[in-house]
């Protein structure tokens, strides 16, 4: 999850469908969400990962309670996104931004309370090397200042660096 235009379904194509990375900019826009099955291990195990559109009105109806219980239950991990250098002009993550996270969690929390949080700061690639570290502890900072009682890690990654596979 996450707001549009991060990199959601660029991360998707390039994990899961072997995509490189340049040839991501074809895809489209995701409107409302997708499932999609990946078989592994000789097919006997499957993933279903579910790619959920970013603009506001998909994470309204996420958020209802139909919504919440379509998508959250039953949640073996949630991955949240967020764009580097999407900050206001203090260098800090935009309120709006936290505040879907921490409905999310929220979300979660009722539906699926045992589903590992994993946050991921994506695009880091697009921040000067110089200011990556202190970006991402920016991110780190705010989100442990609005998600206080919720456990979740962060990482900061890029579809052009090995950073989505550590």
């Amino acid at each position: 999850m996450g707001e549009a235009a991060i990199g959601k379904s660029s991360m998707r194509a390039v994990i899961f469908k072997n995509t490189m990375p340049d040839l991501t900019r074809r895809l489209t826009t995701t409107n409302y969400y997708e499932t999609e099955k990946y078989r592994f291990f000789d097919g006997a195990n499957a993933l279903s990962v579910v790619d959920c559109g970013g603009q506001i009105d998909f994470f309204e109806s996420y958020l209802s309670d139909d919504g919440q219980q379509m998508l959250f239950a039953h949640v073996s991990a949630l991955i949240y996104v967020f764009e580097a250098k999407k900050l206001d002009s203090t260098g800090r993550p935009l309120a709006d931004s936290l505040q879907y996270f921490c409905r999310c969690l929220e979300a979660l929390q009722k539906h699926s309370p045992n589903a590992p949080v994993f946050v991921l700061i994506q695009k880091m690639d697009l921040v000067d090397n110089d200011r990556r570290q202190s970006t991402f502890d920016s991110w780190v900072t705010a989100l442990r200042e609005v998600a206080e009682d919720a456990t979740w890690s962060a990482y900061g990654t890029s579809i052009y660096e090995d950073t989505l596979y550590r």
